[in-house]
């Protein structure tokens, strides 16, 4: 398993509102876009066939983790019976610092 070391975009940060000081007018307003200025209260967003089925392959859980393996290594780490092996995770490693400086490389 690799990880992803691209950073991630953080929402801006700005002045937020606590929850119980919006107005009346703001109450159906969604909590993303509350405080928000130049959006509009009434603002609709569609989303596409391929964002609803990200959406959902994400709200399922599943996705790539292997929930038996997890209980199995859970087990054996319980038990004291795991044993991990350092070449692989030392080849992992390795293959990782290599993926990162290629991708900083280029």
């Amino acid at each position: 398993m690799k990880v992803d070391s691209s950073p991630i975009p953080l929402p801006p940060s700005g002045p937020q509102k606590p929850a119980g000081s919006r107005g009346a007018a703001a109450v159906n307003e969604p909590e993303s876009i509350a405080g928000v200025s130049g959006v509009s209260p009434h603002a609709n967003v569609r989303l596409s066939a391929d964002a609803l089925r990200l959406r959902a392959a994400a709200s399922d859980g599943s996705g790539d983790i292997d929930t038996a393996r997890v209980e199995a290594l859970r087990m054996s780490i319980a038990n004291g019976t795991y044993q991990p092996d350092p070449a692989k995770i030392a080849d992992g490693m390795l293959q990782s610092s290599q993926d990162l400086l290629k991708k900083l490389s280029s």
